[in-house]
């Protein structure tokens, strides 16, 4: 099996994939710059190329302060 996380940098995205590789399941972990949540042709690209069977979504919006001043990237990527 082969598992794409996103948030790879955060600390569950960073997590998952330690315990996913504690138990020998092929996993990828992706960043924001790799694969953009805010960017759906990226993100398409990615998944064709790597084939995962499964996506587990870490990856959020964390910064609460600039949430209401960045709305629409905010939803964008949660």
């Amino acid at each position: 099996m082969k598992v794409l996380v996103t948030g790879y940098t955060g600390q569950l995205g960073f997590d998952v994939v330690r315990e996913l590789k504690a138990r020998n399941i092929e996993c990828i972990g992706t960043t924001r710059n790799e694969f953009s949540l805010t960017d759906t042709e990226k993100m398409q690209d990615f998944v064709k190329a790597y084939k995962p069977d499964v996506v587990i979504h870490c990856a959020a919006y964390t910064a609460v302060d600039k949430a209401e001043d960045e709305v629409d990237i905010c939803r964008a990527v949660n």
